[in-house]
């Protein structure tokens, strides 16, 4: 699995996009990396997880679930999720089984970006 952060600071979103075969591992990687990024961050933010290259491993995902520490911080205020597997949308729901940020699933990138520019922009002002 790869994964890529990249942070848009003009408009507080912080995309992460997964390719590949993703195993509980990945999601401890990736949940240090984003730890990493938001030390420097106080404002609240949205988090894009694009997920559309993406294959599950069976290994460990029942574990991922306690995978993503910074979750706690509660800086992010929006969870959008790309994903047009309806496993992966399950796996992706036990992860970020959080209540704190508005979680919205999307079945493509442009969808996500709409909903940002619209919806996410009028509640964040």
């Amino acid at each position: 699995m790869s994964h890529k952060l990249v942070w848009r600071s003009t408009d507080r979103v912080l995309t992460l996009t997964l390719t590949g075969e993703v195993s509980l591992m990945d999601f401890v990687n990736v949940s240090d990396d984003i730890d990493v990024m938001l030390g420097s961050v106080t404002d609240p933010l949205v988090l894009i997880v694009d997920t559309e290259n993406v294959r599950l491993s069976r290994n460990g995902l029942s574990q991922a679930r306690s995978t993503p520490t910074y979750m706690e911080r509660r800086l992010v205020e929006h969870l959008l999720i790309v994903a047009n597997d309806k496993i992966i949308r399950l796996t992706l729901l036990v992860v970020f089984n959080v209540n704190r940020p508005v979680l919205r699933f999307f079945d493509h990138m442009d969808q996500a970006e709409y909903y940002l520019r619209t919806a996410v922009r009028q509640s964040m002002r």
